[in-house]
């Protein structure tokens, strides 16, 4: 179901996901990471090899302010 201004609840539609795609790591992120999500992509990186490369995508919630 697509989200909206109305429908979009940043605490429960947030996204914080990552997963490795043919030896790269990718992290998917809001545009404005706050600090649980901080937290949560150094957890993340943790476990990532240093030779790892990682790939940040990050989108804002829909019809956002530009701020």
């Amino acid at each position: 179901v697509p989200k909206t201004s109305a429908t979009f609840d940043f605490a429960r539609d947030r996204v914080a996901y990552s997963r490795d795609v043919v030896g790269v790591h990718l992290v998917f992120v809001q545009i404005w990471p706050d600090s649980a999500a901080r937290a949560w992509m150094e957890d993340d990186f943790a476990q990532v090899g240093r030779a790892t490369p990682i790939v940040i995508f990050t989108h804002d919630q829909p019809d956002a302010e530009a701020k």
